[in-house]
């Protein structure tokens, strides 16, 4: 693992939650940084002093997202599973999984969930994540096509590969690489395409990318450099090729976008929060929304200064500090 080392709708039935004798914190999304926030409001003892009350909407417990591309090395969903056995049980945690939020109501401070569950809190954080960027190009929604973000991803992917020789990932960003190894651990022929110059461009200087580009064709990943994908060729049977600007082709069966990701904020902006020019929760130093004290996002739905991130360490950097405003 070379990378591991990122409206209103009325609810029938609601279903109200009340906790006596403690206040409510309600955690909105159970990826990496989510989770890490529930490790940090454990160890500063804020299981004593709140309900501590969690909503994914995955089906699946927190896991590795870093470390995706071993599951096609034989690695299950419990092997990247982020949460020790008997994490939730031992300090009284309240894990919804595969259930959203699905509106917020900052007055009443309650939140509503897809399945009707109605809790107020008294703090809220947002750890939403992101969503992949597909690009706006003809044939990106053809048969063949994917993202690779979760395990339901990989699922259709590992599915679609059996009639597959060679794939491509378009985004030599960390996710992608990640992508192309497990591309190569399905034993197909891979090839990583990158608009700029260099691997991992946003992070490495062209010394430390050329370095990298060297470790990752070593393990039979082919990258191609200054390359913009005009089009994907194929039809209802799956994708053919790829051409480029520049008017040359490539042959694949299978492409993965990789190109970025977008923030999801949208509900933060169905209750009314503020978000930064370019997407993303907009907060403050200690993390916390710019028109809710009582709100806090971390991790890849944040917007801070202007700038979003999408790696995991500024994500967990985020859960300290709000796990330390938290706890006072």
């Amino acid at each position: 693992y070379f990378f591991s080392c990122l409206f209103f709708r009325p609810c029938p039935l609601p279903f109200v939650v009340w906790m006596a004798d403690k206040h409510n914190i309600v955690v909105v999304g159970h990826g990496m940084v989510g989770h890490h926030l529930l490790e940090l409001l454990v160890a500063r003892g804020c299981a004593s002093n709140y309900n501590i009350i969690v909503f994914g909407d995955e089906p699946h417990k927190a896991y590795n997202r870093m470390q995706l591309s071993s599951y096609f090395a034989g690695k299950t969903v419990d092997d990247l599973s982020l949460v020790p056995d008997g994490f939730y049980e031992t300090w009284g945690l309240q894990v919804h999984l595969n259930e959203k939020i699905v509106q917020i109501d900052r007055c009443e401070q309650r939140v509503i969930s897809s399945e009707g569950k109605n809790i107020t809190y008294d703090k809220l954080v947002f750890a939403t994540g992101s969503a992949p960027l597909v690009p706006s190009i003809t044939g990106s929604h053809l048969p063949g096509c994917f993202v690779y973000r979760k395990i339901e991803d990989l699922q259709q992917m590992s599915a679609y590969a059996e009639k597959c020789k060679r794939a491509v990932v378009l985004g030599g960003g960390l996710l992608g690489l990640e992508a192309a190894q497990a591309m190569i651990n399905m034993g197909l022929e891979c090839h990583v395409i990158q608009r700029s110059g260099s691997l991992m461009n946003r992070e490495l200087n062209a010394t430390a990318g050329k370095m990298l580009q060297q470790h990752v064709e070593g393990l039979g990943i082919r990258c191609h450099f200054f390359k913009v994908t005009k089009r994907v060729v194929g039809d209802e049977r799956g994708v053919q090729k790829l051409e480029f600007e520049d008017g040359t082709e490539l042959e694949i069966d299978m492409v993965i976008f990789s190109t970025g990701i977008l923030p999801r904020d949208q509900l933060a902006k169905d209750c009314g929060l503020e978000v930064g020019p370019r997407g993303g929760i907009a907060v403050t130093d200690e993390c916390v929304t710019t028109l809710d004290a009582n709100v806090y996002a971390i991790g890849e739905c944040v917007s801070h200064r202007g700038r979003t991130y999408g790696l995991v360490g500024p994500g967990n950097a985020m859960a300290r500090v709000v796990a330390d405003h938290i706890a006072g």
